[in-house]
C-alpha cells in the first residue's frame, strides 16, 4: 500500500493533503504538535481515517519511536511531506533563527 508522513496535519494547507491522499486509498501518518481535541473540528473531519500522532518537530528525533510504540508498518512506497512551519507570530514573521529551523526539519 502507498503511505505518506505528512507533518504539520492540522494546519490548512496539511489537512487538506491528508484528505487528498486519503480519499486516494493512501494511508496517511499525520503529525500535528497539537492533541486533536485541540484541532478545529473542520480540519479534524479531513484527518479521518489517518493516523494521528502528536509531536512537535523539535521532538522529530523521537518519531522512529512513536512509530513504534502505536505499531505503524512503514512500507518502501512511503513518502514524507514536511509541511510544518514554526514561527513566532505568524508564517513571515522575519525570524532568521526561526526560519532555519524550518529549513532544518
Amino acid at each position: 500500500m502507498n503511505q505518506a508522513i505528512i507533518t504539520g496535519a492540522t494546519g490548512f494547507i496539511g489537512s487538506v493533503v491528508v484528505n487528498l491522499l486519503i480519499k486516494n486509498n493512501i494511508q496517511v501518518l499525520a503529525l500535528g504538535r497539537k492533541d486533536l481535541d485541540k484541532v478545529d473540528i473542520y480540519k479534524r473531519e479531513l484527518l479521518k481515517g489517518a493516523t494521528y500522532v502528536k509531536i512537535d518537530m523539535n521532538d522529530i528525533k523521537m518519531l522512529p519511536k512513536r512509530i513504534l510504540e502505536i505499531g505503524w508498518k512503514m512500507s518502501d512506497s512511503c513518502v514524507f511531506y514536511n509541511l510544518a512551519w514554526g514561527g513566532h507570530g505568524k508564517l513571515s514573521d522575519l525570524n532568521i533563527e526561526a526560519q532555519l529551523k524550518n529549513v532544518s526539519w
